[in-house]
């Protein structure tokens, strides 16, 4: 039944694409007009649901954005989107012009897609809005969903800006996740601990099997803690993939380099702030050396992570007595 519905449902937004997108308001329409799998309460996990196949078909329309910049892939349970803003960041704050894509976003949609910590602007959503809407309309009925059309609106936003590098978080779990048609420079794995188990397994090495489906052959891994159970698999998925793997829980990276640097950013939380993360990216950072990213550059970066945000990651907004 749930794949009837959600079939139903991408077939009814192709009915109800606007005729056009003239400014931001109409582009917004556009984008709550698409099946959002983030407001369902159930939802089968299966290729039909989530396609790679539609997301490439989107995606060869569009000409292929994905292929055009070097990224990040980062997958897991807890700290990846604070993971991907603390890399992003170091990165920028180096002097790389960086993409960073999270989800979900808490007040703006724009928050998703930023570039050197900026919001995407309104004009620039406004007009990618009208771009996929127009090739939408050609692509037949099995029209993309909310999640697919924002990840394409990223991917053409950080082709068209040329940036040297993106981070990109996955949405849910990883092997069928929109975000896995890349081929990034570095595939990372935070903490895996149980979630989304209706659709992603009830045992950490079911869950741990999903998330590692962002590992992609000859593309080195980096991992945060990972329980034995998902950690074999983890490790199983790079053998398979001849992909190495660094531990970032032991501050190695996969050309065996070993060393930590402690990071102090705004973001609070032991799952923010936990040494595992910080050594993740500090790994991260240091297999960037293959196209020009300098360590010394990173460590500059590392200063500026006190003023780090990401918004609605363990933040105290307010004191108040009861």
């Amino acid at each position: 039944m749930a794949k009837t519905e959600t079939l139903r449902s991408r077939v009814e937004t192709r009915k109800r694409l606007p005729l056009t997108i003239r400014n931001y308001q109409s582009a917004i329409n556009f984008l709550n007009s698409a099946t959002n799998y983030e407001k369902l309460t159930r939802i089968g996990y299966n290729p039909v649901n989530f396609s790679l196949a539609r997301m490439n078909r989107l995606l060869a329309a569009l000409g292929n954005p994905h292929k055009q910049f070097k990224s990040v892939h980062i997958a897991g349970t807890k700290g990846k989107g604070s993971t991907a803003t603390m890399l992003a960041c170091m990165l920028t704050n180096s002097g790389l012009r960086t993409g960073l894509y999270t989800s979900p976003h808490m007040i703006d949609v724009r928050e998703r897609i930023q570039l050197n910590g900026e919001m995407i602007p309104e004009p620039e959503m406004t007009r990618l809005s009208a771009k996929i809407a127009g090739v939408m309309r050609k692509l037949g009925n099995d029209s993309p969903t909310f999640f697919e059309i924002l990840t394409a609106m990223s991917f053409l936003y950080y082709a068209e800006q040329e940036v040297d590098v993106a981070v990109i978080e996955t949405g849910l779990g990883g092997r069928l996740d929109s975000t896995n048609v890349l081929k990034p420079e570095v595939c990372g794995i935070t903490s895996i601990s149980f979630d989304h188990m209706a659709q992603l397994g009830n045992t950490l090495e079911k869950i741990a099997t999903e998330k590692a489906g962002i590992i992609k052959p000859g593309v080195p891994v980096v991992s945060a803690h990972v329980p034995v159970a998902g950690f074999g698999r983890v490790h199983k998925e790079c053998r398979g993939a001849g992909a190495g793997q660094g531990r970032g829980d032991l501050a190695a990276d996969v050309t065996g380099l070993a060393h930590a640097h402690h990071y102090h950013a705004s973001l609070a939380g032991k799952d923010q702030l936990a040494g595992e993360h910080e050594a993740f990216v500090d790994a991260a950072a240091k297999l960037f050396d293959g196209f020009g990213f300098q360590l010394d550059g990173a460590l500059r970066g590392v200063d500026q992570l006190a003023a780090l945000a990401h918004r609605g990651r363990g933040r105290s907004i307010k004191r108040a007595r009861l």
